[in-house]
């Protein structure tokens, strides 16, 4: 059994499962959101994990910080000009980068890499600026 609680505005705060078990056997987990950034979440925290997220002056995601068990691992984000999501970097290094068209629409998911990308997906399909299918 699983229970949820929300605050006032609906947003997760905790979920406790295994909630129909004695309260040392339940699994804790809550939710906080910073009252300095509109209500943005700010940090999940469970026994073994927490994590802490942190936005740019945009208010967009840009990092990700997990802790568990004493080590700690981040996931970055940037973004484009028009504020799409541009590069992933992960704790181990690796970079995924999302290349889009001149019309916005996401063509491609590469390593990064100015030369010589490799490329993870790639559209089998072009949309027109209209969002119409070109082949």
């Amino acid at each position: 059994i699983t229970k949820l609680q929300y605050d006032k505005l609906d947003r997760l705060r905790k979920r406790i499962d295994d909630a129909h078990k004695p309260p040392q056997q339940q699994e804790v987990t809550t939710w906080l959101y910073d009252k300095s950034y509109k209500g943005l979440l700010d940090k999940v925290t469970s026994a073994q994990t927490t994590q802490q997220f942190t936005y740019d002056s945009l208010l967009r995601h840009r990092f990700t910080t997990q802790t568990a068990l004493g080590q700690q691992f981040t996931l970055e984000t940037t973004y484009d000009s028009y504020s799409r999501p541009q590069k992933t970097i992960y704790p181990t290094g690796l970079t995924v980068e999302q290349v889009y068209n001149q019309h916005g629409y996401l063509t491609a998911i590469t390593d990064g890499k100015a030369q010589h990308p490799k490329t993870y997906w790639k559209a089998l399909r072009q949309y027109s600026l209209y969002g119409l299918c070109r082949g």
